[in-house]
């Protein structure tokens, strides 16, 4: 597990790079390192932008069908006061496209955010590859 700290610009770099390098060392293709990298980036500017700091975790999982790279962000920030409406298209409070998390959450294959004003948010994405193995037997 990798645990990044979001402070500043470079740091949304530095996780972006950090999740494409796991991402290709578990044979991610190209389009879903893409993929994966975007959430990523969306997650950590998200972090920089509205709660001023947090951690971007990075981990992967496998096992005999499938292996897995799972992000995790998490912020102590102001919290998200509608998650609903945070999670529409369009919707933004920063002047943006409003593409945000709805993008991130078309991007992976699971999506879950919490949000509090007391505890900020967390928002934990994982994305997939079927592992493909050869049939033992022949006929």
């Amino acid at each position: 597990m990798t645990e990044l700290k979001i402070e500043n610009e470079k740091d949304i770099v530095t996780s972006r790079s950090c999740g494409r390098k796991l991402a290709a060392d578990l044979g991610f293709s190209a389009v879903e390192q893409a993929r994966i990298t975007a959430a990523i980036s969306e997650l950590a500017r998200n972090i920089y932008k509205y709660a001023g700091s947090g951690t971007i975790c990075i981990r992967s999982e496998q096992d005999t069908r499938r292996v897995g790279i799972y992000i995790t962000a998490k912020d102590n920030g102001p919290g998200i006061l509608n998650l609903q409406e945070a999670m529409l298209d369009g919707y933004t409070t920063g002047g943006g496209l409003g593409r945000g998390l709805p993008g991130v959450k078309r991007l992976m294959d699971n999506f879950d955010i919490t949000s509090s004003t007391t505890e900020g948010t967390r928002v934990e994405v994982a994305k997939y590859r079927i592992i493909h193995t050869q049939s033992l037997f022949r006929i």
